[in-house]
């Protein structure tokens, strides 16, 4: 916005003569401070969206530029009560702001008050009221000293806080006065009650009509927009984008986003091709959050994507909070559509988990929690989040595995090895092998969970068929050594061929042992000679001595000792005392 800010707050009328004797005889100097407090006053309440009116933020940095020029000191500190990303403040505020009105400066301590009220909005039940009340004493002392911003304030306080006890009629007198002496906003407070109804007020159309009519032309927007709101029904699509479009030019995003909206969801055509995206963007740059998201859609799922400035109206909009946005910046991060990190972008990561937009962003913030590098540790907290991802057979397969380990391992919870079994097998069941292993080795254990060899077998060879080779060598193990199933051997064949094809050097060695023994019960020494020689190549120490002994003998095939002499020192040197014995012993 480059032009002025329009005057809505014309102060109301000075009853009395001497307060009309001193404005007459205020120096030079003095009118200036008032200039320059009119201009704070003004940038205060963008700032703080007190009237529905924004700026963007090159805007509001001169405006505060301006009152600080003309000698209004607290305004030239904005930095101070803006947070890391660069939002406004109002305890930080208050704290710039205080000593100021300590000294009796009316704007501070209007500030002041929506301070405290703020404050009041978040402080337990038993200290509201004295905050609250702190706000409205403020304001009536500046509002009883000819303030007007200070009346509408004071009015707004008696109004919307019942426990003040105060007469909602004298609330609304107030507003009346205030508007009846040229105050905007109470004219449009005023607009407001009378549409709606509330305490001491019954909806009234015409009352309302009359004070929206008051307020806009006092140059409210707001006041226009519920003018606006009341009587569009029946226009056309141009005297709409001229009456909304308008407003939203004055600042007022509530109108930009109307406008887009009512183009957006085809209520009326939009005028002109970008149109409706040029709306969703200056209400974006206004500070509306879904407009940041929506406008950030244009350019992630448009016929020609531009991810850069998807990625940067996200961000806006996650930044303002919307939830939303942060879910779309953390799928393009982790669709590496764009840099960033759960570290560059905790903050996208934090919300969108927390107001449960992305299961997604949960889950790496779970693991990011759990692992604590590249933010600190925090083991209970992941395991809460993973328990949102992982609900049942359907949640996503790595939380649950990741759950399992959790209470597997005792990861800020206490261990519990019956639970991990059990999001070890709903992870196993979205084919999240390593689970599946996980799983049949828990059960197999004997430790903390109920042994079943025969639900083992069934996570080893479903680990198998997901390509992990321990899995067919565990899954051939347990029919082979058949300690609690029956032993059948041409499983174990199937089982330890699919680990020794896949270079498992323990599957190729049990592959050899069986066939030594015999499946058929007719021992197969060729076979097994050339299982052994697999294992040898995979790195089995065992398979060196066991071929060692069949090349010294001719099991399988013709003698060759000084290959078996060979193999069974390597076994020897390795670690192997049986094999020291030499080929000849075996």
């Amino acid at each position: 916005m480059t032009a002025p800010a329009k005057d809505y707050r014309s102060h109301m009328l000075t009853t009395t003569i001497s307060l009309f004797a001193a404005q007459l005889l205020l120096t030079p100097s003095a009118l200036a401070q008032g200039e320059a407090r009119d201009l704070a006053l003004d940038a205060f309440e963008v700032e703080f969206f007190r009237h529905g009116v924004a700026m963007s933020d090159s805007d509001l940095s001169k405006a505060f530029s301006a009152a600080c020029e003309k000698g209004y000191s607290a305004a030239c500190n904005r930095v101070s009560w803006l947070d890391e990303q660069g939002r406004p403040d109002l305890q930080e505020a208050l704290n710039v702001l205080l000593p100021s009105c300590d000294a009796g400066e009316p704007v501070a301590c209007v500030v002041v008050g929506w301070a405290n009220e703020a404050i009041a909005a978040k402080a337990r039940e038993a200290d509201r009221d004295r905050y609250v009340k702190r706000a409205a004493r403020g304001y009536k002392v500046h509002c009883d000293g000819g303030f007007a911003a200070a009346c509408h304030d004071y009015a707004r306080t008696l109004y919307d806080y019942p426990f003040l006890g105060a007469d909602p009629r004298a609330a609304v007198k107030r507003w009346q006065d205030a508007c009846n002496a040229g105050m905007g906003p109470s004219c449009t407070a005023l607009a407001k009650l009378y549409t709606e109804g509330g305490r001491g007020v019954k909806p009234s159309a015409r009352d309302a009509a009359t004070y929206a009519e008051k307020g806009c032309s006092l140059g409210h927007p707001t006041a226009c927009a519920i003018t606006a709101e009341a009587q569009s029904s029946s226009w056309d699509v141009a005297k709409l984008d001229a009456t909304y479009g308008g407003l939203c030019d004055d600042g007022h995003r509530s109108s930009c986003w109307k406008l887009a909206r009512t183009y957006f969801d085809g209520i009326h055509p939009e005028p002109a091709s970008g149109r409706t995206q040029g709306l969703f963007e200056r209400a974006c740059e206004l500070g509306h959050a879904r407009a940041c998201f929506e406008a950030g859609r244009h350019y992630g799922d448009g016929a020609r994507p531009d991810d850069a400035k998807a990625a940067d109206y996200y961000l806006r909009a996650c930044e303002l909070g919307a939830a939303s946005g942060c879910s779309a910046q953390v799928d393009m991060i982790l669709a590496e559509r764009v840099e960033g990190s759960i570290k560059s972008a905790l903050p996208a990561f934090e919300l969108a988990c927390e107001e449960r937009e992305s299961a997604p962003a949960c889950a790496m913030l779970a693991y990011a929690l759990i692992e604590g590098v590249d933010i600190p540790r925090n083991a209970e907290r992941g395991k809460e989040l993973l328990h949102r991802v992982c609900r049942d057979e359907s949640s996503d397969p790595r939380a649950c595995a990741t759950l399992g380990k959790v209470y597997e391992e005792g990861i800020g919870v206490d261990r519990d090895r019956t639970v991990a079994s059990k999001f070890y097998r709903w992870s196993c069941a979205r084919d999240e092998f390593d689970s599946c292993m996980s799983r049949g080795d828990l059960l197999v254990s004997d430790v903390g969970v109920r042994r079943d060899d025969h639900e083992a077998l069934n996570m080893y060879q479903r680990a198998c068929e997901g390509g992990i080779a321990a899995g067919c060598r565990k899954a051939g193990d347990i029919v082979d050594t058949a300690t609690y199933v029956k032993r059948v051997l041409p499983m174990a064949e199937d089982f330890y061929t699919r680990g020794c094809d896949a270079k498992d050097a323990a599957s190729c060695l049990g592959l050899g042992r069986i066939r030594e023994e015999g499946i058929e019960g007719t021992p197969d020494m060729t076979g097994a000679r050339e299982a052994y020689d697999l294992a040898v190549q995979y790195g089995s120490l065992d398979a060196k001595r066991r071929l060692a002994k069949l090349l010294w003998n001719g099991y399988g095939g013709r003698k060759d000792k000084k290959r078996a002499r060979q193999l069974s020192g390597e076994a020897c040197q390795n670690g192997d005392p049986v094999a020291c014995r030499g080929p000849q012993f075996l």
